[in-house]
């Protein structure tokens, strides 16, 4: 038996692969013609802009409009959040990085 066999052997366990997953190993169905997804992307995309621009990462505010607008299970929108931290950090990182290249006495992070 290869390590690879011996690994899935033990992470599966007794149950089937599709049982491990449950209802959340399918895609996020977001439906954006009912008025809530849309309020919630709204409000998303005002939150991650005054973040970046604010230099923080607004991980506060993300995870509680991806439970309540677009009704994500948990474990899920803790994942898109760390995404959106991500985006949002290296955005006004690289905004930064961009604008001292030529006037490091202008810098707006302090590392």
């Amino acid at each position: 038996m290869t390590w690879q066999e011996q690994f899935f052997s033990n992470i599966q366990g007794t149950r089937e692969y599709g049982e491990l997953l449950g209802d959340s190993g399918e895609a996020v169905d977001v439906n954006f013609g009912e008025t809530l997804p849309i309020i919630g992307l709204i409000t998303l995309a005002l939150i991650m802009f005054m973040a970046t621009l604010g230099g923080v990462t607004g991980t506060t505010t993300i995870l509680p409009i991806l439970l309540i607008f677009f009704e994500m299970e948990l474990h899920i929108a803790i994942a898109h959040t760390a995404l959106f931290t991500f985006v949002s950090t290296s955005g006004r990182l690289l905004y930064d990085i961009l604008t001292t290249l030529k006037n490091p006495e202008k810098r707006t992070i302090n590392f």
